[in-house]
């Protein structure tokens, strides 16, 4: 019986131990242990991902980490039945050269367009480069990357756009239809499969030029009610004082957000501050709280955490 016990447990251990051999661990000062995906390094601080969202973790509160994360070739998660998940776009995202600074930032509420209430993980690096997730990360309903300010209207930024949508997109077919799209405006249908190139000038565009691909259905699925809006979004000019309150709070749609006024400025501004066009949705100001997301057709709250220090 001991012999069987010692065999159980061993076989135990060793599966728990499988688990976790292909993951990255941060093991912060305080005894904290994070495990998920290292994506960068500087000699600042340590940015990791884990559940839905990525962060920072500044050097000084890390005692020690280590790399295990095997990354999988791209084209393994590729198929003509989605885009891949939100942590593989991140993933691939974070190796290019010119996304330096790789940063999650508080996705503004779109209240135009195709676009329109569906919930999204927003992220920006490099210079003035913005990547946003639409609906279930772990199955999106479409995903975009634009530039702004500095990089608009210059052909190597829009060329790199386009070839991180194409990297990630499903199949031969939308490859090739992207890359006849080109940086021109306008659209493409590959199935359901929608390839879209707008410029900073449209009303929709938030001052930005973007290349993006979606799926009509899945957005409409994963469009959030006027209802749910109030649930899972904070306006904006509240949320350094619902930043203050997470770290005391019990957890709620508010409490959550955890966005910082630092972060805040680096979100998509209003549409009537950048546009001049006047916005009557009373989502305008809002952004999304940090974390949640729809998942079977219900929205599922974030893990409670403290921010990092940085």
């Amino acid at each position: 019986m001991k012999w069987f016990n010692y065999r159980v447990a061993s076989v135990l251990a060793a599966l728990f131990v499988s688990a976790l051999a292909n993951a990255d661990v941060v093991v912060l000062t305080n005894g904290t242990v994070i495990r998920g995906t290292i994506l960068q390094q500087t000699s600042g601080s340590v940015v990791i991902r884990s559940d839905y969202g990525i962060l920072p973790y500044a050097r000084p509160t890390i005692k020690q980490f280590s790399k295990d994360y095997q990354r999988p070739p791209l084209e393994r998660d590729q198929s003509t039945a989605g885009l891949p998940s939100w942590g593989r776009v991140v993933d691939h995202l974070a190796q290019q050269k010119w996304a330096t600074g790789l940063r999650q930032i508080p996705a503004t509420v779109i209240d135009k367009g195709v676009l329109r209430h569906v919930p999204y993980l927003s992220f920006k690096c490099g210079t003035d480069y913005e990547v946003n997730i639409y609906g279930d990360p772990d199955n999106p309903a479409g995903f975009e990357i634009g530039i702004h300010d500095s990089l608009l209207d210059k052909k190597s930024p829009q060329d790199r756009c386009v070839q991180f949508i194409k990297d990630l997109l499903p199949s031969d077919a939308a490859r090739e239809a992207l890359v006849k799209l080109g940086r021109k405006q306008g659209t493409a249908l590959v199935g359901d499969l929608t390839l879209e190139v707008t410029p900073s000038t449209a009303e929709d565009s938030y001052g930005g030029w973007w290349v993006s691909a979606y799926y009509d259905n899945k957005l409409a699925s994963a469009r959030a009610s006027e209802a749910e809006l109030v649930e899972i979004t904070v306006p904006k000019s509240q949320v350094d004082k619902v930043s203050v309150a997470a770290n005391s709070a019990p957890a709620t749609a508010t409490s959550c957000s955890q966005w910082s006024t630092s972060d805040l400025r680096l979100a998509r501004p209003t549409p009537s501050r950048q546009t001049g066009y006047a916005s009557g949705s009373a989502s305008a100001g809002q952004v999304y709280v940090r974390g949640y997301h729809r998942k079977d057709g219900t929205y599922v709250s974030p893990h409670t955490r403290s921010r990092p220090r940085r």
